[in-house]
């Protein structure tokens, strides 16, 4: 059986990307390889997004530094219409294909990446994503209305 490819998404422009970066690598770490093509791809500070290194050591956090995602001159391009090939772009505009994406998993932190933002961007791209979908997300995100709603439906303090 052939495996499924897996985009490990992380890092973001929120105050948290150190910390999705040390997720993604517990995630990089713990992944089955033998069921599991990973495709780690990180989004840097300023909402780059961009092939990362697939090493969990790179991405763990370490006294006195913390891991970032930064732009190294390529670029991924995510699928448009129906198709589900991920692609990287160089600085010179070449392109080169990182297959087909079966399941995207995003270990994002924060506004613009556990706040329901990544999860609207992914369905756009017509791609299969782990976790809650766009309202869960967005709800979950603001704790006080969440608290309202779920009091609204019975649930007690």
């Amino acid at each position: 059986m052939a495996k499924q490819r897996v985009v490990v998404l992380f890092g973001g422009a929120s105050s948290e990307h150190s910390i999705s970066c040390a997720t993604a690598g517990g995630v990089l770490s713990a992944i089955d390889r033998d069921k599991y093509e990973v495709i780690p791809v990180g989004i840097t500070r300023d909402g780059i997004f961009v092939p990362a290194v697939d090493d969990s050591s790179k991405w763990t956090l370490t006294e006195g530094e913390l891991p970032v995602v930064e732009f190294e001159g390529k670029t991924v391009i995510w699928p448009t219409g129906s198709s589900k090939e991920l692609k990287v772009q160089d600085s010179n505009g070449s392109l080169s294909s990182l297959g087909d994406v079966d399941v995207v998993f995003p270990v994002l932190h924060g506004p613009n990446g556990e706040d329901g933002t990544m999860q609207g961007f992914l369905e756009l791209h017509n791609l299969p994503y782990v976790g809650n979908g766009v309202f869960a997300s967005a709800a979950g995100m603001d704790k006080v209305q969440t608290k309202s709603d779920l009091i609204k439906k019975g649930y007690t303090e």
